[in-house]
């Protein structure tokens, strides 16, 4: 799902093709940002034509659902990817057992077991969503800079004071965004 907000409110949510329709028919007003919900990632639209060639150009945006089929070995769930070390990174990788693609799968299975670590990544995401949030649509609002100081310092008190002034679907937006953050200990 995706939602579309101005510098004032909320504007609508659905779809990424619907988010662009919505985007489109308010692209007059300034400041009319598509996030992914789950994420909060500003979408890069181009809004530029008629509502159709704004829609069509959204509906060709890759999206999980539509992503094009990658480096791998698919059928087992293999995807291949880049990764970047210094010598002595490969160096010990490749003299674990099972070789590099092994050690890195039992590393990353033993970080995904271990509930501190998740928790300390959930924090995190929870935190990078509210920030760019906040920075997109409140980054130039009187209390931006303190509001997240208090995000950063957990202080949902301090947040919420900090954005009071803000128009009411973007201070409640980012209240939620915190809380979720801010919860998390």
């Amino acid at each position: 799902m995706y939602v579309v907000y101005n510098q004032q409110k909320r504007l609508g949510s659905g779809t990424l093709t619907e988010a662009a329709r919505i985007a489109k028919e308010h692209s007059e007003s300034a400041g009319v940002i598509v996030f992914d919900e789950a994420t909060f990632q500003p979408m890069d639209l181009d809004l530029s034509g008629s509502l159709e060639q704004v829609v069509a150009r959204a509906s060709s945006v890759p999206t999980p659902e539509n992503a094009p089929r990658q480096r791998g070995r698919p059928k087992l769930g293999v995807v291949s990817r880049e990764v970047t070390l210094l010598p002595r990174h490969w160096e010990w990788l490749a003299d674990q057992p099972g070789g590099i693609s092994a050690a890195i799968r039992r590393l990353v299975a033993n970080a995904r077991k271990d509930p501190e670590q998740q928790k300390k990544y959930a924090k995190q995401l929870a935190t990078e969503k509210a920030f760019r949030f906040c920075t997109a649509v409140a980054g130039d609002r009187f209390g931006y800079e303190e509001a997240i100081r208090a995000l950063y310092a957990d202080d949902i008190e301090k947040f919420i004071l900090q954005t009071k002034d803000w128009p009411t679907d973007i201070a409640s937006q980012a209240n939620r965004l915190a809380e979720d953050a801010i919860k998390i200990t």
